[in-house]
């Protein structure tokens, strides 16, 4: 049996970018490399995989065709075909080939009108790249001669709270896409063609970067297209995308180069006047309206999650957000010290929210600000865990009520430094206005990471050093409060500056 020509993964690829997908079959042959797969990429491949072998169950009984070797498919393509003679109740990676395109459909279902098929995806609803990628997968089964009656996109049901062990039937839900599916089969037909003669070319496809790089997904070339894009450019223009893109298509690569007069949005404009100048924007009145908000003890809070797809803990649903770690640092009065309390959960199956939030309803008292950074998480979380555990909701209603969020003057560019590159983000924030104070001393810099940990502690599939990790989990939430910390004095001391 010949080898295909394109996967689903790779007519994928090539709808995204013809580019993308030339370079993924000859990359090896021009020494161009692939951008290394993160921790996070690679754990949510890993998801994709269970999630897939979980939704199997929701039609037991069926026989699984899933390659031995993703070498050689036609076993595979075999054992497909026989189940279906044998009229199968259930097929679980359907394999199939035809005009040289390999799909491999999840699971197939044999009902009495005829064959209904169903894509996994580990995602709480169908993004319009899953319709695309269904449609290629309808295209193979008809060209292999299977009349499909159905096809769907089947995913986690966001509704879905967790109660004692999973419930399958329940975690799942499906959308119908045969309509949307049928309606691009033409569409499909001619974008293969147009991938078979881009494999087949000589020269790498000239297509210039663009918002397509990133968008249904991060390109893993993107290392090799964008190597002469400087780390700051126009491409880091905050606002509208399409002002960055039409200015760099124009030949702009540096903010510094734009000319007076382009229409910009005016957050674009002091990005682009501090970085030809150099100068600081301090709006002292706007800042001071701000710290007038800000009621004594004031508590620096920061939470830290896992996200993951199946509920792990009951009271909870797909991809909810769940708290496991806070950093808190409490200034009880203008200009005093500051004490520091945190909370880790043990990272076992147990769930860490019930004591997460008897501790932090006692640390965070009464009366205070509780300053946090980007509200709208914090809030968000502490709003969940009012709902999931309603015998705390009066004492976390009051405590969202007192939220005063710190990136508000920042967001409004108060206070706006070259340094932050048109972002609020406290990972631009703290280098501009404390250099001295640093994540990339620690040894978990960024909230996925930390996120990650935890969450392959709870899953038992984490192999490095525990003690220091959670060590190290602690160091990385502690910063973000004392950041917090930093920033505000730093925000009091603009106001008050040249004052006598």
């Amino acid at each position: 049996m010949a080898r295909h020509q394109l996967s689903k993964s790779t007519f994928m690829r090539g709808c995204q970018c013809l580019k993308s997908l030339y370079l993924n079959k000859h990359h090896r042959t021009l020494g161009i490399c692939k951008d290394p797969l993160s921790a996070q990429q690679t754990a949510i491949f890993a998801a994709g995989t269970l999630t897939g072998q979980l939704a199997q169950q929701t039609y037991p009984g069926g026989v699984d065709c899933t390659p031995e070797s993703f070498y050689d498919f036609a076993p595979s393509i075999v054992k497909t075909r026989d189940a279906i003679t044998a009229c199968a109740p259930a097929i679980y990676e359907a394999t199939f080939m035809a005009n040289g395109v390999l799909a491999l459909m999840d699971i197939l279902v044999l009902r009495d009108d005829g064959w209904h098929a169903y894509e996994v995806k580990s995602t709480n609803s169908t993004k319009d790249q899953h319709i695309e990628d269904a449609a290629l997968q309808y295209w193979v089964m008809r060209e292999s001669g299977l009349p499909v009656v159905s096809i769907h996109i089947m995913h986690f049901d966001p509704a879905y709270v967790r109660d004692g062990a999973i419930d399958v039937q329940e975690l799942f839900t499906d959308d119908d896409v045969t309509e949307a599916a049928l309606g691009k089969q033409d569409a499909i037909t001619r974008q293969i063609e147009v991938e078979k003669a881009v494999l087949t070319a000589h020269a790498v496809p000239a297509i210039a970067i663009g918002p397509h790089c990133h968008s249904p997904y991060a390109c893993d070339f993107i290392g090799h297209c964008w190597s002469e894009i400087p780390p700051y450019s126009v491409l880091n223009l905050r606002g509208k995308s399409e002002t960055k893109w039409a200015l760099f298509n124009e030949g702009y690569r540096m903010t510094r180069d734009i000319p007076e007069g382009t229409d910009l949005q005016w957050k674009q404009q002091l990005q682009v006047n501090a970085d030809k100048t150099g100068e600081t924007t301090i709006d002292k009145a706007g800042i001071a309206a701000f710290l007038e908000r800000l009621v004594y003890p004031l508590y620096y809070f920061d939470l830290e999650t896992i996200m993951p797809g199946v509920p792990i803990f009951d009271h909870s649903r797909p991809y909810q957000q769940i708290c496991v770690q806070y950093s808190l640092h409490i200034q009880h009065e203008a200009g005093g010290a500051v004490e520091h309390f945190e909370f880790l959960g043990d990272g076992t199956d147990a769930d860490p929210r019930p004591p997460l939030l008897q501790q932090m309803i006692a640390d965070l008292g009464t009366a205070g600000s509780v300053i946090v950074y980007n509200e709208s998480f914090e809030d968000g979380r502490l709003e969940e865990m009012a709902r999931d555990f309603p015998q705390h909701a009066a004492a976390i209603t009051a405590i969202r009520a007192r939220l005063i969020d710190l990136a508000d003057p920042f967001r409004a560019k108060h206070y706006y430094a070259p340094e932050m590159r048109g972002s609020y983000s406290i990972k631009y924030v703290l280098p501009a206005l404390i250099p001295e104070l640093s994540y990339n001393d620690l040894a978990i810099q960024e909230g996925g990471t930390a996120s990650l940990t935890y969450l392959q502690m709870v899953t038992g599939t984490f192999d490095g050093d525990i003690d220091q990790t959670r060590r190290d989990l602690i160091a990385y939430c502690t910063l973000d409060t004392l950041a917090m910390v930093k920033i505000m004095a730093k925000l009091k001391a603009a106001v008050t500056e040249g004052q006598s």
